[in-house]
């Protein structure tokens, strides 16, 4: 590479990419740090016409619960609730009591008894026996967040994303924490991908590494700021006209700027190198065979845990037939019949989205419905086999699925003969049968409320990390491309100026 064609490079692509760089670093900060943006929220009019809400889509729905003679649902837009019998009214509120930030009410499960509702968000747990949810005390989950909740017979089961608790029902719950056997399986490795994500976060070195990272992150806005700033400083310089006094204070100017850029730059060219290669290859295509992969985390890292299930557990259900916990993990599907025995692996095992299980419900002894935005599966434990809901054909579940389908199943609804409501992110509250393509439904009216609700900052973040705040621009195939062109346009940004300087 030519002097000449480096400093070309690193100008002309350099430029374009200043804002986008600037702001993929800025979004990667808040991302890191989600505990503390729980309450914070981003106004609705800060979002494109495509994340409206319309239909319960997005996944303002995720599950739904009768009880009392209201219909509630729930979801990462909190709990709305109608009366039974009367079908087509618009649902109320019933948040009063549940935290104001948008992250912070994103219920994951939602469980009733006599008396009154359980509901279990990502930071909390809450009881509703009148007008008002009450926060109930729950136990030191080592930061984990909460994942799922069930009430079987007279006890709560409360799962966080590394251990069980259980308790009996009571406003002031006695805890008894439940760390699960290793599997027969279980090697202490993770997922390339997951490792590499964790190293690319800073989380694989806990705090610290996250703010080692932050500090990487604020060093590429400054160069993408400084980097601007010497380009519109040198265009005024080469247009200025003025005494010589302006022209000297330009150029005070541009030395200043040239050399926080070229010293950020030099100094830590291998950090940022490391940032922006790890995230190129966190998305599609050069994720696939990090997916494949496994190695263990090293001793020193977050990631390491003498609990076999940290951080691995997923979702939970009771098999009413058999007497078993069914457990959905990150490393799969497992059954244990009581919390001290060994968990061993499900027979079949359905393809669930990295983004996580949203469906898991059994119809029938050994049958059992398993979604996820990777679609909707049918699973005959029994015969061993699973059928994909949607196109109705046994499924090779040996073959690895895309993350998404055409099916992105956010919830469900509820079951009548071969008919099933589902909540999907797209279109909403759907109404499925076996082989069919699905049809929106207004079975459940959406309030004109849901539609304008803020969106929580932490996932605002998130869509603009990974360029789906950009699709009203790009286009849905230029959302898929996003990280793959900017990180590989970055890299060459990054090197060009590095050989450019070690040139100069």
């Amino acid at each position: 590479m030519k002097k000449f064609s480096a400093k070309w490079l690193h100008r002309w692509l350099g430029i374009p990419l200043c804002l986008l760089l600037f702001f993929s670093a800025l979004s990667g900060i808040l991302l890191n740090h989600r505990e503390l943006l729980v309450t914070c929220n981003v106004p609705n009019a800060l979002l494109p016409a495509d994340y409206r809400i319309t239909n319960w889509s997005q996944a303002a729905g995720k599950g739904h619960l009768r009880h009392q003679g209201y219909d509630y649902i729930y979801g990462q837009a909190g709990v709305w609730r109608r009366p039974t019998d009367s079908p087509w009214s618009v649902a109320q509120p019933a948040n009063e009591g549940l935290p104001a930030g948008i992250d912070a009410r994103k219920v994951v499960a939602m469980q009733s008894d006599s008396q009154g509702l359980w509901l279990a968000t990502q930071y909390g747990l809450f009881y509703r026996q009148a007008q008002r949810w009450e926060s109930i005390p729950i136990p030191d989950r080592e930061g984990a967040r909460l994942s799922d909740l069930q009430l079987q017979g007279d006890s709560l089961v409360l799962m966080s994303r590394s251990h069980i608790f259980t308790a009996p029902q009571s406003k002031v719950p006695q805890w008894q924490r439940h760390e699960l056997v290793a599997p027969d399986d279980y090697t202490g490795a993770l997922s390339l991908f997951r490792l590499l994500w964790a190293l690319h976060s800073g989380e694989y070195l806990g705090l610290a590494g996250r703010l080692l990272v932050d500090a990487i992150g604020i060093v590429m806005m400054l160069l993408s700021a400084t980097g601007l700033y010497y380009t519109i400083l040198r265009s005024r310089a080469d247009q200025c006209k003025g005494q010589d006094k302006d022209k000297r204070r330009l150029g005070r100017l541009l030395m200043t700027q040239y050399r926080w850029h070229n010293g950020l730059g030099r100094w830590l060219f291998v950090p940022l190198l490391f940032i922006v290669l790890s995230g190129w290859c966190l998305r599609p295509p050069l994720m696939i065979p990090l997916v494949m992969g496994k190695l263990k985390p090293w001793s020193i890292s977050h990631l390491s845990s003498d609990n076999p299930w940290h951080e691995r557990l997923r979702a939970l259900r009771f098999d009413k037939y058999t007497g078993e916990w069914l457990l959905s993990t990150s490393e799969g599907f497992y059954r244990l019949s009581s919390w001290g025995s060994k968990p061993y692996k499900w027979s079949v095992q359905p393809s669930v989205s990295p983004m996580g299980i949203n469906v898991m419900e059994q119809l029938a002894a050994r049958e059992w419905l398993i979604g996820s935005f990777s679609g909707l599966f049918l699973v005959d434990e029994q015969q061993r086999r699973v059928w994909d809901y949607l196109s109705n054909k046994e499924v090779d579940t040996s073959i690895r699925t895309r993350p998404t389908s055409r099916l992105m199943v956010s919830g469900y609804v509820s079951r009548a003969g071969d008919s099933i409501h589902l909540f999907t992110y797209d279109e909403g509250l759907v109404l499925m049968q076996r082989g069919q393509a699905p049809s929106p439904r207004q079975l459940l009216v959406q309030p004109s409320e849901v539609a304008e609700m803020p969106y929580s900052l932490w996932q605002y973040a998130l869509e603009m990390h990974t360029g789906r705040l950009y699709q009203p621009l790009i286009g849905k195939w230029g959302v898929e491309l996003f990280v793959f062109a900017l990180g590989a346009l970055t890299l060459v940004v990054l090197l060009s100026g590095y050989i450019r300087k070690r040139r100069a």
